[in-house]
């Protein structure tokens, strides 16, 4: 699995398909778990996790943030050549909101575990990437 991360809007996708082929990339926020097993990647992944957060009753009371790691899991053991692609959600404001605060803590505790799987971790930067793993 590589993972690729970085701000808003800093061209992440086009070095993915510079990088690691042109292979159909899905929109997080609207695939399911089943159609992450066989494409070539995924982009904004941030809304991906935010969507089966809101499918989760309570996703951040017992065993929420587990059942994610869990779903993470098995996109990687049926497709252990994806492409992740994630906005860094951590890096602005302090959210006011209790719930968005939680948000961004989750996708920073699943990029830390998906940056620890991975074979390549990649940070773009304006267009510019570097792999920093």
């Amino acid at each position: 699995m590589k993972l690729i991360i970085g701000g808003a809007a800093q061209g992440k996708r086009d070095y993915a398909r510079e990088q690691f082929g042109r292979g159909r990339y899905l929109d997080g926020s609207c695939c399911s778990r089943e159609e992450l097993y066989r494409e070539k990647g995924v982009y904004d992944f941030q809304l991906w996790i935010r969507k089966r957060m809101q499918e989760e009753k309570e996703p951040f009371q017992e065993g929420g943030k587990e059942r994610l790691l869990e779903q993470c899991r098995a996109i990687l053991q049926e497709n252990p050549e994806i492409v992740i692609i994630c906005n860094e959600v951590g890096c602005g404001l302090v959210p006011i909101e209790q719930t968005d605060r939680q948000y961004r803590d989750l996708v920073g505790e699943i990029c830390v575990w998906l940056a620890k799987e991975a074979e390549e971790v990649h940070r773009v930067i304006c267009g510019i990437g570097r792999r920093i793993k």
